[in-house]
């Protein structure tokens, strides 16, 4: 049944038992009434917004996405800390936003792994400036001993005396080598396929969102030799400023947000070619051994190109697909997306609804 204004009792957990942690009674969902309810960090939601409306996008290869330090004796007794890149980030973004100006110096921001730490700006061939930040790993080995701080119960520290253990960690250039390098460098130039509206990419900054972004996908072209990516990206921009008030899309916005409360929050929001449209609730996964270790969901929307004419799913389409995800099944669906959560699909990867898209008229 959809989702209406009430949540009706059920016989499993509803939405409402997963934002709101009380227990499943007929009670009104409560959606976010302003984005600062979404998103409540203004420290990073203004240097989000600072790199928005200067169309500056950001590449977070999967590999930076699921990068943990760690320490580890075995594989019963380790310890893992929260990916770093988000906190990265929201440090970057502070630095900058003292020099304003250094955001209309590159394109792209990306971080990622490389041999050593380094901060540096590259060209692509039409002239594009990425702002590459690359961490290096080190891996530090020793042996356990009474002084150790063991990555698990201290109890265990007699089993594991003179047992090896390793200390992973990661080591980036310092704020000073990134501000020696946005200090010397010049303007960007003007590249066609980052001109675009980024009304739509300061909506999802308000709310402590980027898009999800990889080189590849702004070059593709139409048949009339547009660019498909700032295309779609101005569709976007129309749609969101006619209509910001999709309630479902907000509410799920505040619900990732919330479930990684513990951290300098930055959720993803991804447009992706498709066949057929589609939109809903997408993970991206690490993996071990062929076993799940953890997941990283995210919102998305689709489009497809046939020669010149660009089909774009709606955030409408987005926001019925929201209200429709199984009320049963939310809870589970957020805590452990590899379970039994949606469909009984054991390997669910996503929750997705075919879109009927943005009519041409309406989206050009």
């Amino acid at each position: 049944m959809r989702l209406k204004n009430k949540i009706i009792l059920c016989g499993s957990l509803v939405l409402s038992c997963l934002v709101f942690q009380v227990g499943c009674v007929g009670t009104q969902v409560r959606f976010p009434s302003s984005t600062d309810e979404i998103y409540s960090y203004g420290h990073l939601k203004q240097g989000l917004l600072m790199a928005a409306q200067n169309n500056v996008l950001f590449y977070i290869p999967d590999e930076t996405l699921f990068e943990v330090e760690k320490t580890e004796i075995d594989a019963r007794c380790s310890e893992s800390q929260k990916p770093f890149w988000s906190e990265k980030m929201s440090v970057y973004l502070s630095m900058m936003q003292s020099n304003p100006e250094w955001f209309s110096r590159f394109h792209v921001l990306e971080i990622k792994k490389g041999d050593i730490p380094k901060a540096s700006l590259e060209n692509d061939l039409d002239g594009a400036t990425v702002l590459s930040i690359q961490y290096g790993k080190t891996e530090n080995r020793g042996k356990v001993t009474l002084k150790t701080s063991m990555p698990c119960e201290s109890g265990k520290l007699a089993e594991y005396l003179d047992k090896d253990i390793i200390k992973i960690q990661y080591e980036f250039p310092s704020n000073n080598e990134i501000k020696t390098v946005l200090k010397n460098a010049k303007h960007r130039k003007a590249v066609k396929r980052f001109e675009f509206s980024n009304q739509f990419i300061s909506y999802l900054a308000e709310r402590g969102f980027i898009l999800k972004f990889n080189h590849g996908i702004s070059f593709e072209k139409n048949a009339q030799n547009k660019f498909v990516f700032a295309e779609v990206q101005n569709r976007l921009s129309k749609e969101v400023k006619k209509n910001k008030n999709n309630k479902y899309v907000s509410l799920w916005m505040k619900i990732l947000n919330d479930i990684r409360k513990t951290e300098d929050i930055i959720q993803m929001f991804s447009v992706e070619n498709h066949t057929d449209l589609k939109a809903g609730v997408k993970f991206s996964y690490s993996s071990k051994n062929d076993q799940l270790e953890s997941s990283y969901p995210y919102l998305y929307m689709s489009y497809n190109v046939n020669n010149e004419s660009i089909k774009l799913s709606s955030l409408d389409d987005l926001d019925r697909c929201l209200a429709n995800i199984p009320n049963g099944s939310t809870t589970e669906f957020i805590r452990k997306p590899s379970s039994v959560a949606l469909n009984d699909n054991k390997n669910i990867k996503d929750y997705s609804c075919l879109s009927a898209g943005l009519a041409e008229d309406e989206a050009l």
